[in-house]
């Protein structure tokens, strides 16, 4: 005869062993693979400076003699904006386990992305093109805005909240 505890524990396991499986690996290494990817390609495309002083500074005054000596005269960085957006077009466009949505999150002075799947036991992915940062589960470091509020606590390593499936038409 089991102890509650040994069942309880056989339960728990097996629990933990669903919801292992249940998770997508593969698509999370590949997201990170191809935001590395994309964002070395971008650096070398002169899209961004792997410095991300420079990136929004130069794209705001690309006249600045400092801007013309990093950048040339064919300035072409973008904002963190703009190289989120050129980010969550890449990492769209890949084939996945499962269904992968990428968004723009902002609040004041900057943006970054972030990645949902449609299996709720996948981690969201969250990542910032400007600064070169990706993590899993949790904010990166400089996904926040500069100063001012946000709609969550990111000190405290809170995330977007997941959006909600479509409701079924009829």
């Amino acid at each position: 005869c089991s102890s509650f505890h040994e069942v309880e524990l056989l339960r728990l396991t097996s629990a933990n062993q669903y919801f292992s499986s249940l998770l997508s690996p593969d698509d999370v290494v590949r997201i990170i693979e191809q935001f590395q990817t994309q964002r070395d390609n971008m650096t070398q495309q002169g899209y961004r400076h792997p410095d991300p002083y420079f990136n929004n500074h130069c794209r705001l005054f690309p006249w600045r003699s400092i801007c013309i000596a990093v950048a040339g005269r064919d300035n072409k960085y973008q904002d963190c904006g703009e190289q989120t957006q050129m980010m969550n077009n890449h990492l769209c466009s890949f084939k996945y386990e499962d269904n992968w949505k990428f968004y723009m999150g902002a609040g004041f002075g900057h943006a970054w992305g972030y990645a949902f799947s449609s299996n709720p036991a996948d981690p969201i992915v969250c990542f910032d093109t400007r600064s070169g940062q990706i993590s899993v589960g949790k904010p990166c470091e400089t996904c926040k805005p500069w100063f001012g509020p946000t709609n969550y606590n990111f000190e405290a390593g809170e995330l977007p909240p997941r959006p909600l499936p479509p409701k079924n038409k009829r």
